[in-house]
């Protein structure tokens, strides 16, 4: 929460005075709801994190690397992260996969 007279930021981020169009103002409200919902929730375990973590690094680098013209699929970079080496593929995109998302796997 943000401490009652705190000076507004000057590069302009304050719209909740601005006139809402109707047609966002449901959206927005779906928006709110969905927020209030999720802070209700209890927070993730470590364990939990770790994991989506784990699947944004290797959807992310299968993701990427598709978009370079890889032919891993998304389990092969998923295996090849893990260190195990897929038959039949190229050393390049064993190398691209591990490059770009080993760090963080």
């Amino acid at each position: 929460m943000i401490p009652q007279g705190s000076p507004r930021p000057a590069d302009g981020r304050g719209y909740r005075y601005l006139d809402v169009p109707v047609e966002s103002r449901a959206r927005l409200a779906a928006v709110d709801a969905l927020r209030d919902e999720l802070g209700r929730r209890p927070p993730l375990t470590q364990g939990e994190l770790q994991r989506l973590r784990q699947d944004f690094v290797v959807e992310y680098t299968y993701d990427s690397n598709a978009i370079e013209g890889s032919t891993l699929t998304l389990k092969e970079t998923a295996l090849i992260l893990d260190g195990v080496t897929v038959g039949e593929k190229p050393v390049k995109e064993h190398l691209e996969a591990v490059g770009h998302g080993g760090k963080g796997h």
